[in-house]
């Protein structure tokens, strides 16, 4: 399993699509676009956005944060 744990702005290898409520978390287990399995760990507090970019311990594999679509509520 990759480890996620820097920010990069080096061009992506790989990306896996989160919603918000994943993207607020500072630890997860994800999988990849490649079916790659990978853990996002990041400092407690801290938060994605789509566009974001995610470099693996070992700094070969670079993976954007996409925004998965979801479903507007309306009141």
């Amino acid at each position: 399993m990759l480890i996620l744990n820097k920010r990069t702005q080096a061009t992506a290898t790989d990306s896996v699509a989160l919603d918000y409520d994943e993207r607020k978390r500072s630890r997860l287990k994800v999988t990849l676009a490649s079916g790659a399995e990978a853990g996002i760990f990041l400092q407690r507090g801290d938060h994605l956005h789509g566009g974001d970019k995610l470099a693996a311990e070992d700094g070969f594999v670079i993976v954007e944060i996409l925004a998965a679509p979801e479903k507007l509520i309306e009141a």
